[in-house]
């Protein structure tokens, strides 16, 4: 009984340090192509999306709400339809969709949100 209680918490364990491994390097691509942004002093979104998801529209609703919340002063929003940019959703390392990369005024990664997410996460994390 106490080997399998092992067994899982060992399983568990290593999928846990796979997940963050993958998240690691997801984070550190994003942060090469990030280099490339020019700073505009202003926090920018990259909003990865396609017409084919269900949860991209309910992201789009969700950064409407936050646009008129914030009434644009805060923030640049970019939206990036993946049917049509392959090529810069594999350079942003975008695997899951929807996907928003924060980056703060100086072009710095701020966060990657891999799904959908919430108006209030989306604003504290523009905010802070």
């Amino acid at each position: 009984m106490l080997e399998r209680l092992l067994i899982v918490l060992m399983v568990f364990a290593l999928a846990l340090l796979l997940v963050i491994l993958i998240r690691l390097n997801q984070k550190h691509r994003v942060k090469q192509s990030a280099t490339e942004i020019v700073p505009t002093n202003r926090c920018q979104i990259l909003y990865f999306f396609s017409t084919h998801c269900a949860l991209c529209h309910s992201q789009q609703s969700i950064l409407n709400e936050v646009l008129s919340n914030h009434s644009n002063t805060y923030f640049d929003l970019n939206k990036i339809l993946v049917e049509d940019n392959m090529e810069v959703a594999k350079k942003w390392s975008v695997r899951t969709l929807p996907t928003t990369i924060i980056l703060s005024g100086s072009g710095d990664v701020k966060q990657i949100n891999n799904g959908l997410v919430s108006a209030g996460v989306l604003s504290k994390q523009i905010t802070n």
